[in-house]
């Protein structure tokens, strides 16, 4: 079920809009996004957030560093797509604790890209995302 979360602004980094949506995309991970103006967001953008984090997991790298000082963590990110799916912006929005893992999570949404082009529907102005990315030594996740 679709829960509001609001992104913190600093001024020093750039305005990259407040996703207000969040979907569940799996047990550990959650994305959200801001289709302001454009109505409820529905299934069509549901899909294409679960495209997003598919490839931002992929291009996750638990750092070995990390790994073998059981450093873990939860670091959210907030990103802006263009509506041609180009990465035109990123931040931390919320630290996980560790500099190591939090360039990792800004590390994955930059590998990532380019992105999928939005939904037509949500290509009239860049899409504001955000990702949580969980660093967490209980998963399967040794990439």
């Amino acid at each position: 079920m679709p829960e509001a979360k609001a992104a913190s602004r600093e001024r020093t980094k750039p305005d990259l809009g407040e996703p207000a949506g969040n979907a569940s995309a799996a047990a550990k991970r959650d994305i959200g996004a801001h289709p302001a103006g454009h109505g409820p967001p529905g299934p069509e953008l549901d899909r294409y957030l679960h495209r997003i984090v598919q490839r931002i997991e992929a291009k996750k790298h638990y750092p070995f560093r990390a790994r073998t000082r059981r450093i873990e963590g939860r670091t959210t990110v907030v990103f802006r797509i263009s509506p041609q799916g180009g990465l035109l912006a990123s931040r931390i929005v919320n630290h996980s604790g560790h500099a190591i893992l939090d360039r990792a999570a800004i590390q994955a949404v930059s590998d990532a890209a380019p992105f999928p082009k939005p939904p037509q529907r949500f290509r009239s102005k860049p899409l504001a995302l955000e990702v949580v990315l969980v660093f967490s030594l209980d998963s399967d996740d040794r990439r």
